[in-house]
Protein backbone atom coordinates (compact mmCIF):
# COMPACT_ATOMS: atom_id res chain seq x y z
CA UNK A 1 0.00 0.00 0.00
CA UNK A 2 1.71 3.04 -1.17
CA UNK A 3 0.24 5.40 1.58
CA UNK A 4 2.48 8.11 3.77
CA UNK A 5 0.14 7.21 6.31
CA UNK A 6 2.10 6.64 9.82
CA UNK A 7 0.97 4.67 12.95
CA UNK A 8 0.47 7.66 14.85
CA UNK A 9 -2.16 9.28 11.88
CA UNK A 10 -4.34 6.30 12.69
CA UNK A 11 -4.53 5.47 16.32
CA UNK A 12 -5.01 9.32 16.62
CA UNK A 13 -7.90 9.42 14.09
CA UNK A 14 -9.89 6.62 15.84
CA UNK A 15 -8.99 8.17 18.96
CA UNK A 16 -10.45 11.08 17.99
CA UNK A 17 -13.62 9.31 16.58
CA UNK A 18 -13.95 7.41 19.86
CA UNK A 19 -14.20 10.25 22.17
CA UNK A 20 -16.69 11.89 19.14
CA UNK A 21 -19.09 8.84 19.85
CA UNK A 22 -18.61 8.89 23.53
CA UNK A 23 -19.51 13.02 23.76
CA UNK A 24 -22.55 11.96 21.47
CA UNK A 25 -23.77 9.25 23.77
CA UNK A 26 -23.18 11.30 26.77
CA UNK A 27 -26.16 14.52 25.94
CA UNK A 28 -27.40 16.27 28.65
CA UNK A 29 -30.56 17.23 29.41
CA UNK A 30 -30.91 20.40 31.06
CA UNK A 31 -34.24 21.35 32.66
CA UNK A 32 -35.39 25.01 32.79
CA UNK A 33 -38.42 25.37 35.57
CA UNK A 34 -41.34 27.65 34.30
CA UNK A 35 -43.07 29.96 37.08
CA UNK A 36 -44.41 33.09 37.62
CA UNK A 37 -42.93 35.78 35.19
CA UNK A 38 -39.38 33.97 35.12
CA UNK A 39 -37.56 31.01 33.38
CA UNK A 40 -34.76 29.45 35.99
CA UNK A 41 -32.60 29.35 34.90
CA UNK A 42 -32.68 32.11 32.40
CA UNK A 43 -30.00 31.99 30.25
CA UNK A 44 -28.14 28.78 29.73
CA UNK A 45 -25.28 27.45 28.04
CA UNK A 46 -25.27 23.77 26.26
CA UNK A 47 -23.24 21.93 23.86
CA UNK A 48 -24.19 20.43 20.78
CA UNK A 49 -26.97 17.35 20.55
CA UNK A 50 -28.63 18.31 24.48
CA UNK A 51 -32.02 18.59 25.19
CA UNK A 52 -33.36 21.10 27.06
CA UNK A 53 -36.89 20.59 29.24
CA UNK A 54 -38.85 23.44 29.94
CA UNK A 55 -41.80 22.41 33.04
CA UNK A 56 -44.06 24.88 33.79
CA UNK A 57 -44.86 24.68 37.41
CA UNK A 58 -46.74 28.14 37.89
CA UNK A 59 -49.14 30.36 35.75
CA UNK A 60 -49.94 30.27 32.11
CA UNK A 61 -47.16 30.55 29.91
CA UNK A 62 -45.50 29.66 26.79
CA UNK A 63 -41.63 29.32 25.14
CA UNK A 64 -41.54 30.73 21.95
CA UNK A 65 -38.30 30.62 20.12
CA UNK A 66 -39.62 30.56 16.67
CA UNK A 67 -38.06 32.69 13.65
CA UNK A 68 -40.84 35.09 13.25
CA UNK A 69 -40.25 36.72 16.44
CA UNK A 70 -36.59 36.01 16.74
CA UNK A 71 -35.69 36.06 12.97
CA UNK A 72 -31.67 35.68 14.05
CA UNK A 73 -32.46 32.50 15.71
CA UNK A 74 -30.40 29.13 13.74
CA UNK A 75 -34.29 27.29 13.79
CA UNK A 76 -37.27 28.00 14.87
CA UNK A 77 -39.31 26.11 18.39
CA UNK A 78 -42.34 26.80 20.87
CA UNK A 79 -45.25 25.73 22.13
CA UNK A 80 -48.75 27.25 22.64
CA UNK A 81 -49.65 28.92 25.95
CA UNK A 82 -50.88 26.40 28.85
CA UNK A 83 -51.26 26.42 32.36
CA UNK A 84 -49.65 24.13 34.63
CA UNK A 85 -48.00 21.25 34.52
CA UNK A 86 -46.78 21.20 30.53
CA UNK A 87 -43.64 19.75 29.92
CA UNK A 88 -41.89 20.79 26.49
CA UNK A 89 -38.50 19.54 25.34
CA UNK A 90 -36.24 20.41 22.01
CA UNK A 91 -32.96 18.93 21.07
CA UNK A 92 -30.27 21.47 19.86
CA UNK A 93 -28.46 20.18 16.88
CA UNK A 94 -27.39 24.03 15.20
CA UNK A 95 -25.13 25.55 17.00
CA UNK A 96 -25.72 29.66 18.02
CA UNK A 97 -27.75 31.98 20.63
CA UNK A 98 -31.13 31.45 20.88
CA UNK A 99 -33.29 33.98 22.49
CA UNK A 100 -37.13 32.98 23.33
CA UNK A 101 -39.85 34.53 25.18
CA UNK A 102 -43.04 34.66 27.43
CA UNK A 103 -45.70 35.58 25.32
CA UNK A 104 -48.39 36.67 27.91
CA UNK A 105 -45.33 38.05 30.20
CA UNK A 106 -42.78 39.29 27.81
CA UNK A 107 -43.33 42.76 28.62
CA UNK A 108 -42.31 41.70 32.43
CA UNK A 109 -39.00 40.57 31.43
CA UNK A 110 -40.05 37.01 30.69
CA UNK A 111 -37.72 36.19 28.51
CA UNK A 112 -34.86 33.65 28.23
CA UNK A 113 -31.07 32.42 26.03
CA UNK A 114 -30.09 29.28 24.82
CA UNK A 115 -26.38 29.35 24.02
CA UNK A 116 -25.70 25.77 22.10
CA UNK A 117 -21.80 25.15 21.49
CA UNK A 118 -20.00 22.28 19.76
CA UNK A 119 -18.29 19.21 21.78
CA UNK A 120 -14.40 19.76 22.33
CA UNK A 121 -13.88 16.47 20.29
CA UNK A 122 -15.53 18.08 17.04
CA UNK A 123 -13.93 21.26 16.90
CA UNK A 124 -11.09 19.49 17.55
CA UNK A 125 -11.61 17.09 14.37
CA UNK A 126 -8.52 18.26 11.73
CA UNK A 127 -10.51 21.20 9.95
CA UNK A 128 -7.84 20.78 7.00
CA UNK A 129 -6.97 18.15 4.19
CA UNK A 130 -4.27 15.62 4.67
CA UNK A 131 -2.52 12.97 3.17
CA UNK A 132 -5.87 11.21 1.69
CA UNK A 133 -7.76 14.14 0.04
CA UNK A 134 -6.02 16.67 -1.47
CA UNK A 135 -8.74 19.58 -1.41
CA UNK A 136 -11.93 19.83 -0.07
CA UNK A 137 -14.18 22.80 -0.71
CA UNK A 138 -16.37 24.96 -0.52
CA UNK A 139 -16.12 24.27 3.32
CA UNK A 140 -18.79 25.77 4.98
CA UNK A 141 -21.16 24.29 2.20
CA UNK A 142 -24.74 24.91 1.03
CA UNK A 143 -25.14 22.91 -2.16
CA UNK A 144 -22.18 20.93 -3.03
CA UNK A 145 -19.36 19.95 -1.25
CA UNK A 146 -16.53 18.27 -3.53
CA UNK A 147 -14.05 16.31 -2.86
CA UNK A 148 -10.19 16.04 -4.37
CA UNK A 149 -8.32 12.75 -3.44
CA UNK A 150 -4.44 12.64 -3.78
CA UNK A 151 -2.45 10.84 -6.32
CA UNK A 152 -1.41 8.25 -3.03
CA UNK A 153 -4.68 7.58 -2.35
CA UNK A 154 -6.11 7.07 -5.72
CA UNK A 155 -3.20 4.50 -6.40
CA UNK A 156 -3.79 2.31 -3.96
CA UNK A 157 -5.64 -0.81 -5.11
CA UNK A 158 -7.65 -0.83 -1.57
CA UNK A 159 -10.85 -1.35 -1.17
CA UNK A 160 -11.79 2.42 0.34
CA UNK A 161 -15.07 4.43 1.08
CA UNK A 162 -16.08 7.94 2.04
CA UNK A 163 -18.60 8.29 4.75
CA UNK A 164 -20.31 11.26 6.24
CA UNK A 165 -22.07 11.21 9.64
CA UNK A 166 -23.74 13.62 11.13
CA UNK A 167 -23.70 14.52 14.91
CA UNK A 168 -25.84 11.29 16.10
CA UNK A 169 -23.50 9.07 14.13
CA UNK A 170 -26.28 8.82 11.54
CA UNK A 171 -24.93 8.10 8.13
CA UNK A 172 -25.85 11.02 5.51
CA UNK A 173 -23.33 10.12 2.93
CA UNK A 174 -21.63 7.16 1.88
CA UNK A 175 -19.34 6.05 -1.96
CA UNK A 176 -17.31 2.84 -2.05
CA UNK A 177 -16.64 4.16 -5.76
CA UNK A 178 -13.42 6.22 -5.45
CA UNK A 179 -12.49 5.76 -9.17
CA UNK A 180 -12.55 9.32 -10.50
CA UNK A 181 -10.33 11.85 -9.36
CA UNK A 182 -13.25 13.98 -7.69
CA UNK A 183 -16.13 13.35 -5.56
CA UNK A 184 -19.55 15.44 -5.77
CA UNK A 185 -22.06 15.27 -3.09
CA UNK A 186 -25.03 17.37 -2.86
CA UNK A 187 -25.63 18.75 0.41
CA UNK A 188 -28.51 21.07 -0.72
CA UNK A 189 -31.02 18.69 2.05
CA UNK A 190 -28.36 18.58 4.76
CA UNK A 191 -29.36 20.24 8.15
CA UNK A 192 -27.17 23.35 9.29
CA UNK A 193 -24.90 21.18 11.57
CA UNK A 194 -21.43 19.50 11.83
CA UNK A 195 -20.75 16.06 10.14
CA UNK A 196 -18.08 14.00 10.46
CA UNK A 197 -16.24 12.55 6.99
CA UNK A 198 -13.91 9.84 6.73
CA UNK A 199 -11.90 8.06 4.05
CA UNK A 200 -11.62 4.39 5.12
CA UNK A 201 -10.55 1.05 3.91
CA UNK A 202 -11.30 -2.59 5.10
CA UNK A 203 -9.01 -2.09 8.04
CA UNK A 204 -8.56 1.26 9.51
CA UNK A 205 -9.63 5.47 8.81
CA UNK A 206 -7.04 7.02 6.81
CA UNK A 207 -8.37 10.73 7.41
CA UNK A 208 -11.23 12.35 9.91
CA UNK A 209 -12.24 15.67 8.27
CA UNK A 210 -14.88 18.52 9.73
CA UNK A 211 -17.59 19.35 6.95
CA UNK A 212 -20.13 22.44 8.38
CA UNK A 213 -23.21 22.70 5.91
CA UNK A 214 -24.89 26.15 6.69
Amino acid sequence: MNLTFTKFRSIAAIALIALFIQQTEAQNLIQVEVRSNVYIPADITISLGDTVEWTNVQGFHNVNATQATYPSNPESFGNDTAPPTWVFTHVFNIEGVYDYQCDPHVTLGMVGTVTVQAPTSVSDLAAEPGAAIERLYPVPTTEELLVEFSENLRSTNDQLSVIISDLSGREVFRSDDLSSNTLRIDTRNWAKAIYVLQIRNRNEVLETLKVISL
